[in-house]
């Protein structure tokens, strides 16, 4: 399974949504919230769904308050990327 990420204005305009599909393990959650947390992204709520090994889950984040930025949009999503490729590997 390959992993996604979208980043794209929520509805409401004042956070991102932060979507990951990737396969489901366990500590998955955590991990992806300690990679936003190192990179001061904050999560203001979260939706998670799994289906089988297929988890799709939500984020709603901020940077400093605002929605995302280009520059943090392409961060997170080389941040996330790079991650969860490496816990694949293992």
């Amino acid at each position: 399974m390959q992993t996604t990420i979208e980043v794209k204005e929520a509805p409401n305009g004042s956070c991102s949504l932060l979507a990951v599909t990737t396969r489901d393990r366990p500590g998955l959650l955590v991990d992806i919230v300690s990679v936003l947390k190192d990179i001061n992204v904050n999560v203001v709520s979260a939706e998670i769904d799994t289906m089988g090994d297929e988890a799709k889950d939500e984020f709603f984040v901020t940077y400093h308050g605002e929605p995302l930025n280009p520059p943090m949009v392409q961060l997170v999503t080389n941040s996330l990327q790079y991650y969860l490729s490496l816990a694949e590997v293992e």
